[in-house]
């Protein structure tokens, strides 16, 4: 059920995987085939595909990288219509400075949106109860000009999260 609409056959298959070589590497996967619901004001049927892989990299015990690649398609189900068919490659990098501060930055390319996004995040655990996050999210969706990219939305945020308890 989607937006009022009932949604029959919705069948597919999936494949997952993950490999862990050693304790600087592992390699995941999925693979999703078959009957999708194209989530939109007017939903329809579809089939398709989704294919994820994950590359996490651990060179030394507080620093994490991992490079991602997710890949879907989805056409509709009795007409040629093509719904939606593209990637998101995605870099995050996550340092652990110590066991109460860390410092994240994810960077991606959207295939669907043609945009780059580059997100920094700072975490610091004031008590077991209480954590503190500062960031930015930065997007870029306009290509040429005079440096080839330009940035087209900007937002800086911070949080306060308090567990309450009574």
């Amino acid at each position: 059920m989607f937006h009022g609409v009932r949604f029959y056959g919705v069948n597919r298959g999936q494949l997952q995987f993950t490999t862990i070589p050693s304790r600087v590497l592992q390699f995941s996967g999925d693979l999703q085939l078959g009957r999708f619901i194209y989530r939109a004001d007017i939903p329809g049927l579809g089939e398709g595909h989704v294919l994820s892989t994950t590359l996490t990299l651990k060179p030394f015990p507080p620093f994490e990288l991992d490079l991602s690649y997710s890949r879907s398609r989805l056409s509709d189900l009795y007409s040629d219509r093509l719904f939606f068919d593209g990637s998101i490659t995605r870099l995050a990098g996550i340092y652990h400075l110590t066991g109460d501060l860390f410092v994240r930055l994810i960077s991606q390319y959207d295939q669907f949106n043609r945009a780059v996004e580059i997100d920094p995040l700072v975490s610091y655990k004031l008590n077991p109860f209480t954590i503190f996050y500062a960031g930015s999210t930065h997007s870029m969706t306009q290509f040429g000009g005079e440096f080839g990219i330009r940035q087209t939305a900007r937002q800086f945020f911070v949080k306060l999260q308090y567990l309450w308890r009574e």
